[in-house]
């Protein structure tokens, strides 16, 4: 089956499992699969962006301290709970909204590294996709055919940014930090709403740096397709700094 054919098979398998929900435009209905995270209680919504310390800032917001790792915490009542929603309630202004982005090159690699090299993530959307991305040989060729697929149809974990945050031009978040400075962003969150401190997970050992994932092809397909976010977010200057490391190898 050709790149064509998989993803008509791919768009066809996409139209069976999405719902459309319209409601004021959309504007209160999370995109892509997302759902975020609500204390009714404190009045917060964290707006969940995955591969961006999501399961780190669940546990610190609902005092988990018991929780000692990822697949623990996939075993909770936090992803199946009142807790979570994927539509965000009609007086939105009383809540106290925030949310993290990434580095969207170094995402990415995030990305294949738990899906291709460790073989850890698995997702609904993942599943819709799943003929066209099956056979992957190298973070290049996964670049290649991620660039291909339609925005909509987009797995959350290598979904563009900005749309968990925006609507029609807009951002609906009081707060939007960063993952390279998380323990520093977080802080007057965590203090202003009694959190917990971000739990430190232990973390896989890698074997190379994710920048040396990156061909200048590789780059170049990356930066078009996350172009927005790497405006939006102030990452030209890490796109700027990963191309002289790519010319300097």
């Amino acid at each position: 089956m050709n790149t064509f054919s998989m993803l008509i098979y791919s768009f066809s398998k996409y139209l069976i499992n999405y719902k459309t929900i319209k409601e004021n435009n959309n504007r209160y209905l999370s995109p892509y699969y997302i759902r975020w995270l609500i204390d009714e209680d404190k009045k917060v919504i964290f707006f969940n962006n995955p591969k961006v310390a999501c399961t780190s800032i669940m546990v610190s917001m609902f005092n988990c301290p018991e929780i000692p790792d990822r697949d623990s915490l996939v075993q909770t009542h936090l992803f199946n709970s009142k807790h979570n929603i994927k539509s965000l309630p009609k007086n939105l202004g009383e809540y106290y909204k925030f949310g993290f982005v990434r580095n969207p090159f170094a995402r990415l690699v995030s990305f294949y590294e738990n899906r291709y090299e460790n073989n850890v993530l698995k997702t609904n959307a993942m599943n819709n996709l799943e003929p066209y991305l099956k056979h992957i040989n190298s973070f290049e060729d996964m670049v290649i055919k991620i660039s291909k697929i339609p925005n909509f149809m987009f797995d959350p974990h290598f979904a563009m940014q900005y749309p968990n945050f925006y609507r029609n031009g807009k951002c609906i978040v009081d707060f939007i930090g960063k993952f390279e400075s998380i323990e520093e962003d977080y802080k007057p969150t965590q203090e202003r709403f009694n959190f917990l401190p971000l739990p430190h997970f232990n973390k896989t050992q890698k074997t190379k740096k994710w920048q040396d994932y990156y061909t200048k092809k590789a780059l170049n397909l990356v930066y078009k397709k996350y172009k927005k976010d790497i405006k939006l977010f102030g990452y030209e200057k890490d796109y700027k700094e990963l191309l002289e490391y790519i010319k300097s190898k």
